[in-house]
């Protein structure tokens, strides 16, 4: 960036800034802010899949459990929490 330095009214230190410069700035710095949205944007999105996908297979499994206990019921295996008790002898 190009600082001139010059007097103007009194001011011996008076530093100006060509303001064509600061444009080209200002524009470089949005396009990196908007990739590095983009990136976390994708970031967010992949999560929700991954979490999604969790959610998916912990109720499969609850389902699973499910027809587990049924069948162990059936066998008369009473289970309670995960406390398995046998009516069996």
């Amino acid at each position: 960036m190009n600082v001139s330095t010059k007097e103007v009214q009194h001011i011996k230190d008076f530093r100006e800034v060509d303001p064509n410069e600061l444009n080209y700035m200002l524009i470089n710095a949005v396009k990196e802010l908007d990739a590095k949205t983009k990136a976390l944007n994708e970031a967010i999105k992949t999560a929700e899949q991954d979490a999604d996908a969790g959610l998916e297979q912990l109720r499969a499994q609850a389902e699973e459990l499910k027809q587990l206990k049924k069948v162990l019921e059936k066998h008369g295996v009473h289970t309670q929490g995960s406390v398995v008790r046998s009516t069996t002898k």
